[in-house]
Parts: C-alpha cells; structure tokens; sequence
C-alpha cells in the first residue's frame, strides 16, 4: 500500500479533473455483468467496481485486463460494503485492440480495501 495525499473522488464530477492521475476512490463495492449486450439474467464473472455517492460506477481495472478478475474472498469479503481503492483513475476505460468500455475505471489497480483499513495502515506510518 502507497502512503499517499493523492485526491479522493466519491462523486462523478471529480473523475474529469483526476482522470490520468493517481487517486483514490471511496464508495460501495459493488460486482458487474460487463457483457456488452445483455440479456437475461446478470452474468456475474468476477468483475468488480465502486459505486459513488452519485451511482456512477469505477470499474476495478479495465474489463479485459488480467487483474480485473476479482478473487472470490475479497468479493466475498468485500461486497455491498464501503471501500476505498486506489489507482490510476480513467475517465474511460483504456482499450484493448480497439474494443474501449465507455466507463470510468482504475487501471492500474493497487489495492481495495475498508475505510477502516485504510486508516489503520496509513496512520501507522505517521
């Protein structure tokens, strides 16, 4: 974990202004069918995201990325529950041989974890 002062968004309209940098982004973890056309019931296969305080949802890592497949402990562990993650923010997601998901993600990817987490190890290093 990076000891970081890097800004924190929790709403839509930050993402614009910390998009290219690294940021921490505070919400509920939430797991998502990212299946361009949907249909039928939501397939859920590992990916996860936060929810902001707006609804906007930061996907954890571009879809097609390897570490965009969550382990089944931390979603386990971590669904419907406040976190915070940190990362590179995107206002879209970076694409893969052409194919770009129009939705805000972290990529790279370097942890999600509670509030309480959070705080524990960064107060540790003051």
């Amino acid at each position: 974990m990076t000891d970081t002062d890097n800004p924190m968004v929790m709403a839509a309209s930050a993402i614009a202004e910390q998009a290219g940098s690294t940021a921490l982004v505070r919400g509920w973890y939430v797991e998502l069918d990212v299946r361009k056309a949907k249909t039928g019931e939501a397939v859920l296969a590992g990916h996860a995201g936060i929810r902001l305080t707006d609804d906007t949802i930061v996907l954890l890592a571009s879809p097609w990325a390897d570490e965009a497949l969550r382990s089944p402990e931390e979603r386990n562990q971590l669904r419907d529950k406040e976190v915070i993650a940190e990362g590179t923010l995107h206002a879209v997601c970076p694409s893969s041989a052409g194919a770009s998901l129009q939705m805000p993600c972290l990529s790279p990817l370097l942890y999600v974890v509670t509030p309480e987490i959070h705080a524990l190890l960064h107060d540790d290093r003051r």
